[in-house]
Protein backbone atom coordinates (compact mmCIF):
# COMPACT_ATOMS: atom_id res chain seq x y z
CA UNK A 1 0.00 0.00 0.00
CA UNK A 2 1.31 3.43 -0.96
CA UNK A 3 0.28 7.00 -0.16
CA UNK A 4 1.14 9.40 -2.94
CA UNK A 5 0.96 13.13 -3.59
CA UNK A 6 2.45 15.26 -6.36
CA UNK A 7 4.41 17.04 -3.62
CA UNK A 8 6.39 13.86 -2.92
CA UNK A 9 9.30 12.75 -5.09
CA UNK A 10 8.31 9.18 -4.23
CA UNK A 11 5.21 7.76 -2.49
CA UNK A 12 5.19 6.59 1.12
CA UNK A 13 5.38 2.80 0.87
CA UNK A 14 3.66 0.93 3.70
CA UNK A 15 4.44 -2.41 2.09
CA UNK A 16 8.12 -1.81 2.84
CA UNK A 17 7.39 -0.86 6.45
CA UNK A 18 3.96 -0.25 7.99
CA UNK A 19 5.41 2.42 10.33
CA UNK A 20 6.44 5.55 8.42
CA UNK A 21 7.57 9.02 9.50
CA UNK A 22 7.01 12.27 7.65
CA UNK A 23 8.78 15.45 8.77
CA UNK A 24 7.53 18.72 7.23
CA UNK A 25 9.70 21.48 8.64
CA UNK A 26 7.89 24.44 7.07
CA UNK A 27 4.83 25.24 9.19
CA UNK A 28 2.80 26.68 6.31
CA UNK A 29 3.42 23.60 4.18
CA UNK A 30 2.46 21.34 7.10
CA UNK A 31 -0.79 23.26 7.59
CA UNK A 32 -1.62 22.95 3.90
CA UNK A 33 -0.81 19.22 4.04
CA UNK A 34 -3.18 18.68 7.00
CA UNK A 35 -5.95 20.83 5.53
CA UNK A 36 -5.86 19.05 2.17
CA UNK A 37 -5.87 15.60 3.74
CA UNK A 38 -8.81 16.45 6.03
CA UNK A 39 -10.69 17.94 3.08
CA UNK A 40 -10.23 14.79 1.03
CA UNK A 41 -11.34 12.57 3.90
CA UNK A 42 -14.46 14.73 4.10
CA UNK A 43 -15.13 14.16 0.40
CA UNK A 44 -13.51 17.17 -1.24
CA UNK A 45 -11.15 16.86 -4.20
CA UNK A 46 -7.40 16.76 -3.58
CA UNK A 47 -4.09 15.29 -4.61
CA UNK A 48 -3.58 12.48 -2.10
CA UNK A 49 -3.85 8.99 -3.55
CA UNK A 50 -3.94 5.74 -1.57
CA UNK A 51 -3.10 2.68 -3.67
CA UNK A 52 -3.42 -1.00 -2.73
CA UNK A 53 -2.72 -3.79 -5.22
CA UNK A 54 -2.82 -1.32 -8.13
CA UNK A 55 -6.29 -0.07 -7.09
CA UNK A 56 -7.06 3.38 -5.74
CA UNK A 57 -8.83 3.32 -2.38
CA UNK A 58 -11.52 5.71 -1.18
CA UNK A 59 -9.82 8.04 1.32
CA UNK A 60 -13.15 8.90 2.94
CA UNK A 61 -13.45 5.28 4.09
CA UNK A 62 -9.89 3.93 4.32
CA UNK A 63 -7.74 6.70 5.83
CA UNK A 64 -8.03 8.49 9.16
CA UNK A 65 -6.13 11.53 10.38
CA UNK A 66 -5.93 12.12 14.14
CA UNK A 67 -5.05 15.59 15.40
CA UNK A 68 -5.96 15.07 19.05
CA UNK A 69 -5.10 11.66 20.54
CA UNK A 70 -7.17 12.44 23.63
CA UNK A 71 -10.42 12.81 21.67
CA UNK A 72 -10.87 9.52 19.87
CA UNK A 73 -14.20 7.76 19.53
CA UNK A 74 -14.45 4.06 18.78
CA UNK A 75 -18.20 4.28 18.24
CA UNK A 76 -18.31 6.09 14.90
CA UNK A 77 -20.76 4.88 12.27
CA UNK A 78 -18.52 2.58 10.21
CA UNK A 79 -17.15 0.85 13.31
CA UNK A 80 -20.58 0.35 14.88
CA UNK A 81 -22.15 -0.85 11.62
CA UNK A 82 -19.41 -3.44 11.20
CA UNK A 83 -19.76 -4.55 14.83
CA UNK A 84 -23.54 -4.95 14.48
CA UNK A 85 -23.10 -6.92 11.26
CA UNK A 86 -20.61 -9.23 12.97
CA UNK A 87 -22.88 -9.74 15.99
CA UNK A 88 -25.86 -10.35 13.71
CA UNK A 89 -23.92 -13.01 11.80
CA UNK A 90 -22.95 -14.71 15.04
CA UNK A 91 -26.53 -14.57 16.31
CA UNK A 92 -27.68 -16.47 13.22
CA UNK A 93 -24.87 -18.99 12.98
CA UNK A 94 -25.43 -22.67 13.73
CA UNK A 95 -24.37 -22.35 17.36
CA UNK A 96 -26.70 -19.46 18.25
CA UNK A 97 -29.62 -19.69 15.80
CA UNK A 98 -31.96 -21.64 18.09
CA UNK A 99 -31.46 -19.26 21.01
CA UNK A 100 -31.77 -16.19 18.74
CA UNK A 101 -35.03 -17.47 17.27
CA UNK A 102 -36.38 -18.25 20.75
CA UNK A 103 -35.49 -14.75 21.97
CA UNK A 104 -37.09 -12.97 19.01
CA UNK A 105 -40.24 -15.10 19.22
CA UNK A 106 -40.45 -14.44 22.95
CA UNK A 107 -40.23 -10.68 22.40
CA UNK A 108 -42.91 -10.77 19.71
CA UNK A 109 -45.19 -12.90 21.88
CA UNK A 110 -44.78 -10.60 24.87
CA UNK A 111 -45.57 -7.51 22.80
CA UNK A 112 -48.57 -9.27 21.27
CA UNK A 113 -49.86 -10.06 24.76
CA UNK A 114 -49.49 -6.42 25.80
CA UNK A 115 -51.30 -5.26 22.67
CA UNK A 116 -54.18 -7.64 23.20
CA UNK A 117 -54.96 -5.95 26.52
CA UNK A 118 -55.55 -2.55 24.93
CA UNK A 119 -59.06 -1.12 24.44
CA UNK A 120 -58.19 0.11 20.93
CA UNK A 121 -56.94 -1.71 17.87
CA UNK A 122 -53.11 -1.90 17.88
CA UNK A 123 -50.92 -3.81 15.44
CA UNK A 124 -47.24 -4.67 14.97
CA UNK A 125 -45.85 -3.42 11.67
CA UNK A 126 -42.30 -4.72 11.97
CA UNK A 127 -40.67 -8.01 12.89
CA UNK A 128 -38.21 -8.12 15.78
CA UNK A 129 -34.59 -8.45 14.69
CA UNK A 130 -31.20 -8.54 16.33
CA UNK A 131 -29.98 -5.28 14.80
CA UNK A 132 -32.82 -3.30 16.35
CA UNK A 133 -32.18 -4.91 19.72
CA UNK A 134 -28.47 -4.04 19.55
CA UNK A 135 -29.34 -0.42 18.78
CA UNK A 136 -31.96 -0.28 21.52
CA UNK A 137 -29.47 -1.58 24.08
CA UNK A 138 -26.82 0.87 22.91
CA UNK A 139 -24.27 -1.86 22.24
CA UNK A 140 -20.90 -0.30 21.46
CA UNK A 141 -17.18 -0.46 22.02
CA UNK A 142 -15.98 0.21 25.55
CA UNK A 143 -13.07 2.60 25.91
CA UNK A 144 -10.22 1.50 28.15
CA UNK A 145 -10.50 4.19 30.83
CA UNK A 146 -7.79 2.68 33.02
CA UNK A 147 -5.00 2.62 30.45
CA UNK A 148 -2.97 5.63 29.36
CA UNK A 149 -2.67 7.17 25.91
CA UNK A 150 -0.55 4.26 24.65
CA UNK A 151 -3.20 1.71 25.57
CA UNK A 152 -6.07 3.79 24.17
CA UNK A 153 -4.35 4.47 20.84
CA UNK A 154 -3.35 0.82 20.47
CA UNK A 155 -6.93 -0.21 21.16
CA UNK A 156 -8.19 2.38 18.69
CA UNK A 157 -6.08 1.41 15.68
CA UNK A 158 -6.57 -2.33 16.21
CA UNK A 159 -10.35 -1.98 16.57
CA UNK A 160 -10.81 0.42 13.64
CA UNK A 161 -8.53 -1.67 11.44
CA UNK A 162 -10.53 -4.81 12.18
CA UNK A 163 -14.08 -3.44 12.04
CA UNK A 164 -14.11 -0.26 9.92
CA UNK A 165 -11.31 -1.58 7.67
CA UNK A 166 -9.26 1.60 8.05
CA UNK A 167 -6.09 1.05 6.02
CA UNK A 168 -3.85 3.92 7.22
CA UNK A 169 -3.83 6.02 10.40
CA UNK A 170 -2.15 9.43 10.20
CA UNK A 171 -1.07 11.05 13.48
CA UNK A 172 -0.04 14.72 13.68
CA UNK A 173 2.68 15.72 16.17
CA UNK A 174 2.04 12.66 18.34
CA UNK A 175 5.44 13.06 20.00
CA UNK A 176 4.12 16.17 21.76
CA UNK A 177 1.89 13.93 23.87
CA UNK A 178 3.92 10.73 24.30
CA UNK A 179 7.37 9.91 25.57
CA UNK A 180 9.89 8.37 23.18
CA UNK A 181 9.48 5.06 25.01
CA UNK A 182 5.70 5.18 24.47
CA UNK A 183 6.18 6.12 20.80
CA UNK A 184 8.50 3.15 20.31
CA UNK A 185 6.05 0.80 22.04
CA UNK A 186 3.20 2.14 19.89
CA UNK A 187 5.25 1.64 16.72
CA UNK A 188 6.16 -1.89 17.78
CA UNK A 189 2.46 -2.61 18.37
CA UNK A 190 1.60 -1.37 14.87
CA UNK A 191 4.44 -3.39 13.35
CA UNK A 192 3.45 -6.58 15.17
CA UNK A 193 -0.19 -6.23 14.11
CA UNK A 194 0.70 -4.98 10.62
CA UNK A 195 -1.34 -1.79 10.96
CA UNK A 196 0.00 1.04 8.74
CA UNK A 197 0.59 4.31 10.61
CA UNK A 198 2.12 7.58 9.45
CA UNK A 199 3.62 9.84 12.11
CA UNK A 200 3.72 13.43 10.85
CA UNK A 201 5.85 16.00 12.69
CA UNK A 202 7.06 19.54 12.01
CA UNK A 203 10.34 19.06 13.85
CA UNK A 204 12.98 16.42 13.27
CA UNK A 205 13.01 14.24 16.41
CA UNK A 206 15.49 11.52 17.18
CA UNK A 207 13.80 8.78 15.13
CA UNK A 208 15.31 5.27 15.29
CA UNK A 209 16.87 4.35 11.95
CA UNK A 210 14.68 1.24 11.63
CA UNK A 211 11.68 3.45 10.83
CA UNK A 212 11.67 4.94 7.30
CA UNK A 213 11.53 8.72 7.34
CA UNK A 214 10.70 11.25 4.65
CA UNK A 215 11.84 14.80 5.40
CA UNK A 216 10.55 17.88 3.59
CA UNK A 217 13.02 20.47 4.80
CA UNK A 218 12.52 24.21 5.16
CA UNK A 219 13.62 24.68 1.53
CA UNK A 220 10.98 22.12 0.47
CA UNK A 221 13.65 19.62 -0.58
CA UNK A 222 12.86 15.94 0.02
CA UNK A 223 15.22 13.69 1.94
CA UNK A 224 14.52 9.97 2.42
CA UNK A 225 16.26 7.73 4.91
Amino acid sequence: MRLGHYFFDSPIDFDTDCVQNLIIEDQKTLSEFIFEMISQIEGETGNFVLIENASELDLTKRLQILLDPFRIDLNFRANISALYSELSREAHDEKNLVETTRLLNSICQHISNLISEQDVSVSISKEANILDILKMLGVGFEKDEEGGILTRLSQYISTCSKYADIKVFVFINLRRFMSEKEINMFCEFALYNKIPILLVENINPNIPSKYPTKIIDSDLCEINH
